[in-house]
């Protein structure tokens, strides 16, 4: 563009050294259609809109198809129009999606491309740039959004072929075979009176059809309140089995999950790690932070942005934890399809962060668990502390389950904590998941 207008300058110059009218003519003429392409560009810029719309939550091994609709509002067409989506690298191998189109006035064009979730994780989707300029190419302009939108991959699913885990709460809706507990609300049938039997117990239309006294026999239940504990602090990790391990024990913390709310039994997390969504205190500028402006013009244009119908949330990207440590996340108990779908988010978002001792997690977050809840631990291995809380919490009549997620040559700590009489398995992979039986070795 400098070039042109020395050229201009230039034939100027000559024109009126030798008064040429022919070089004033093209001088005008040249300096007309700069005018009017800087014109041009600068009123498109204004009225051009992105709108990106794709679905924020997939499970693991989905393909997530991504639109991104480009509307000019001009009454001026736009030849040429470079659209750049900024791609996870996780997702896929090129940096960003790329596409050019042409856009007449007042219409809009939509490019599509797809993301294959190949990882659970939390991945941001943009930042988008525009760059387009004017049919003449002396002008060209680059808009860019603000803050990407988030992708939300859960983790992997596995089948679990047997899982029986304990309770010792007397009422609840899962039938079990050990007569340990009646459950007065579900009757199975009448039998004969026998002596000690309660009165009130008595089916006195029984009795009265057969002639002797009957009284009603209760199916055995129990209530399975399970709160699972997932460690992911690196501190107590072996620092080259981290990534993996960590992957295997949030893809088992989701398969229990799956496998209670499944059964509508009450199952709660939580997570001695970070949620990425949560916001950092005074996060550091990333290359993710573009600011929404043209080259020539500070006034911020207007960008449409939206995911699923939802107006564009103001989330911090990736940021390592300064000096201000986050607590665990925890989620109460539940059993709905929705809590379900809120642990699975959780452990989709969940990074290997210190925290703090996952003894100390233990006992500070089973504090107002009730009595006779099932209590899963999933870890490396030990850990500070651990074995002397999970026997603690054995003997405050809590039914402690202990996996333990990890790789190596084994050693004596599965054997001493099965000798406290603690039910504990190791779970080397996705095969030790599918054969999990929480009932290993136990000790009632």
């Amino acid at each position: 563009m400098q070039g042109l207008f020395l050229f201009l300058i230039g034939l100027v110059v000559i024109a009126s050294m030798f008064r040429i009218s022919f070089y004033y003519f093209i001088a005008y003429f040249l300096g007309f259609v700069v005018l009017l392409a800087w014109l041009w560009v600068r009123h498109t810029s204004r009225r051009i809109t992105l709108r990106r719309e794709f679905g924020s939550h997939a499970f693991q091994g989905e393909k997530v198809t991504i639109k991104l609709q480009l509307v000019n509002h001009s009454r001026l067409p736009l030849p040429w129009l470079k659209v750049e989506d900024r791609l996870p690298q996780p997702l896929t191998t090129t940096d960003a999606f790329r596409a050019v189109v042409t856009l007449g006035p007042r219409l809009s064009r939509t490019v599509t491309y797809e993301l294959v979730t190949k990882t659970r994780g939390y991945f941001p989707v943009g930042p988008a740039q525009l760059h387009f300029g004017d049919v003449f190419g002396f002008f060209e302009r680059m808009l860019s959004t603000q803050t990407p939108h988030y992708l939300t991959v859960y983790p992997k699913i596995i089948p679990l072929a047997d899982l029986d885990l304990p309770s010792r709460s007397p009422f609840g809706q899962f039938r079990t075979n050990e007569i340990i507990y009646e459950d007065p609300s579900r009757v199975a049938g009448v039998r004969d009176y026998l002596r000690g039997d309660s009165w009130r117990r008595i089916n006195w239309r029984a009795t009265a059809t057969l002639g002797r006294l009957q009284v009603k026999k209760y199916e055995p239940a129990i209530t399975l309140d399970t709160m699972l504990f997932l460690n992911l602090n690196p501190a107590e990790f072996e620092a080259h089995y981290l990534d993996p391990a960590s992957e295997l024990a949030i893809s088992l913390t989701a398969s229990l999950a799956h496998h209670l709310a499944n059964r509508r039994q009450s199952v709660g997390l939580v997570l001695n790690g970070r949620d990425r969504s949560m916001p950092i205190p005074a996060p550091q500028r990333t290359p993710f932070d573009f600011t929404f402006s043209t080259e020539d013009d500070e006034e911020p244009d207007d960008e449409e942005t939206t995911v699923e119908g939802q107006a564009p949330e103001d989330l911090t990207d990736f940021h390592p934890l300064l000096d201000e440590e986050l607590p665990p996340v925890v989620v109460s108990p539940g059993k709905t399809r929705a809590h379900l779908m809120r642990i699975l988010e959780v452990l989709a978002r969940a990074e290997a962060r210190g925290v703090e001792p996952f003894a100390q997690v233990l006992r500070r977050y089973t504090a107002d668990l009730p009595w006779g809840c099932t209590i899963v631990a999933i870890a490396w291995g030990s850990s500070p502390g651990l074995q002397e809380t999970l026997v603690a919490l054995r003997r405050a009549n809590f039914h402690v389950v202990l996996l333990l997620v990890r790789f190596g040559p084994p050693d004596d700590f599965l054997g001493t904590m099965r000798a406290q009489g603690i039910a504990c398995q190791e779970i080397r992979g996705e095969e030790d998941v599918r054969r999990i039986h929480a009932r290993v070795a136990m000790a009632w």
